[in-house]
């Protein structure tokens, strides 16, 4: 059986109140419907719908910002990776040579894996 939940893109995050959870879905809707990330929620909404939409909102806009990343956190243009694997490939620093994955725009470890995907893949296997 599908729930309301399982249709949302990103999960609402735990102990929230109903009308958060209302303005966090709503979010998830516009987002998918490609409205604008920077929309403001209607003025009649209760202030806790209200957050959960600017919530949903600025998560999408973080995980956006990390997808796009072109700069070094030293501040120098990343180079794209060019050794044709795929999704896996590396943006590397032409300064410090720090590596990112070309996925989420999080940093690499020194095996050149994301360390974003392995601390969830490590979180997973704790629950």
């Amino acid at each position: 059986m599908t729930t309301s939940a399982d249709m949302l893109s990103l999960p609402i995050p735990d102990g929230r109140s109903d009308r958060y959870a209302a303005g966090w879905a709503f979010a998830d809707v516009h987002i998918r419907k490609r409205g604008s990330l920077t929309s403001e929620a209607p003025t009649d909404w209760h202030e806790e719908k209200v957050a959960g939409f600017s919530d949903r909102l600025a998560t999408e806009r973080a995980a956006l910002a990390r997808r796009l990343r072109t700069h070094c956190t030293c501040g120098e243009e990343l180079e794209p990776p060019t050794n044709g694997l795929g999704n896996w490939g590396s943006w590397r620093c032409r300064k410090c040579w720090a590596g990112y994955c070309q996925d989420c725009g999080s940093p690499l470890d020194y095996n050149d894996q994301c360390i974003a995907y392995r601390e969830a893949q490590e979180e997973d296997a704790n629950e």
